[in-house]
């Protein structure tokens, strides 16, 4: 269900644990269907610092294309709203 309803949205809005993993293969699997996805580098936990700086390098190669990387913060300040 949540692939077919992200296939219709405008973003989609990534956190999670274990970045070097599961946030990344979520992260690219929604690429791979057409998504725009918004990474939320203070709301994703990675193994250690070098690890999880790692993916966010990864996802950042995709920029501005496929994916923005930012702060909660700067999400909450700087997105419109899904409406």
């Amino acid at each position: 269900q949540v692939r077919e309803l992200a296939k219709h949205a405008s973003r989609i809005v990534i956190s999670g644990v274990v970045a070097e993993c599961c946030v990344l293969s979520t992260a690219l699997s929604a690429i791979d269907a057409g998504c725009k996805v918004i990474y939320l580098t203070d709301a994703v936990a990675g193994l250690n610092a070098t690890s999880q700086k790692e993916a966010e390098n990864i996802l950042s190669y995709l920029s501005p294309l496929h994916t923005e990387l930012m702060t909660t913060e700067e999400y909450l300040t700087h997105s419109k709203p899904l409406l």
